[in-house]
């Protein structure tokens, strides 16, 4: 590969990893907009607050899983399995504590 495709590769992927991660919005905020696009996948429209119950909301078991994968490549951070449960998932509120929980310990020097 090339210097000048490398670079390109380089570039490209620090784009990327800008527009995946936002840091001008809050964690439930850009929570909210991860589970619009879901919704919006499955043919929802409608607005949600950080306490609806994300299955009642319409977002379906498979949704939840890649949510939560989601979730691991939007912070940069890998979910425990012991959090992995239906209750830390049930809504942007609980989410967003987690993920709260978890940054610390991604950001904390070894």
């Amino acid at each position: 590969m090339n210097r000048r495709a490398k670079l390109h590769r380089i570039v490209k992927g620090f784009a990327t990893a800008m527009l995946r991660y936002r840091p001008d919005l809050a964690v439930n905020d850009r929570l909210i907009e991860i589970v619009r696009e879901k919704l919006a996948k499955r043919g929802f429209d409608r607005a949600i607050s950080p306490d609806d119950d994300l299955s009642e909301v319409g977002l379906s078991s498979l949704d939840m899983v890649n949510l939560m994968l989601r979730v691991e490549a939007e912070y940069d951070l890998q979910i425990p399995e012991a959090d992995m449960t239906g209750e830390n998932f049930r809504s942007v509120a609980r989410i967003g504590e987690l993920v709260a929980t978890l940054l610390p310990r991604v950001s904390a020097p070894p």
